[in-house]
């Protein structure tokens, strides 16, 4: 029963006056730790979430290259050019190119 007094003494000891003016730099400064470490991990979740929206977005831009590719190779065929000139009324000069099997 002794000991309670004592652990309740300590605690009113805590909250006087003199030892919360003694204190407040330590606590001000834990306070500052505190408000950086939220301001930290704000900060770095805006950074996660625009390198998922840049790594989207880079998804979607090769997906338009490769296609995009693939169109230009598909259209650049001997037989394509061929047949866009049909259409104008031109007519490929030469004959058409040979496979040479070795």
């Amino acid at each position: 029963m002794g000991n309670m007094g004592n652990g309740n003494s300590m605690l009113k000891g805590m909250f006087q006056t003199g030892y919360m003016v003694k204190n407040m730099p330590f606590l001000y400064f834990l306070g500052l730790l505190c408000l950086v470490y939220i301001a930290n991990a704000h900060h770095t979740e805006k950074k996660l979430r625009l390198i998922h929206k840049m790594k989207e977005d880079l998804k979607e831009i090769r997906w338009q290259y490769m296609s995009q590719k693939s169109e230009l190779m598909y259209s650049s065929t001997y037989t394509q050019i061929a047949k866009s000139l049909e259409s104008e009324d031109l007519q490929v000069a030469g004959k058409l190119p040979k496979k040479v099997k070795i």
